[in-house]
């Protein structure tokens, strides 16, 4: 591998490395958010759709969207 090649490398480790601090971050502000906090609290599934009609962001991280993008980077 020549130098450039390592470089862009070392580059796309790094962003990758500061994206995954940002989104443990961002997973532990959005738990402290009113109603972030309830994974696991929806037993049923009409809570699920509730959950889901009221705030799809909510009900894609109650089901584990931002531990999906953590496990990826």
């Amino acid at each position: 591998m020549t130098e450039n090649h390592q470089r862009a490398l070392y580059v796309i480790g790094g962003v990758a490395a500061l994206l995954t601090v940002l989104n443990g971050l961002a997973e532990i502000g959005i738990t402290f958010l009113p109603g972030g906090g309830m994974s696991g609290d929806s037993s049923t599934a009409v809570d699920w759709f509730t959950l889901f009609r009221n705030s799809p962001f909510m009900g894609l991280r109650n089901l584990g969207l931002l531990n999906i993008f953590f496990t990826v980077l």
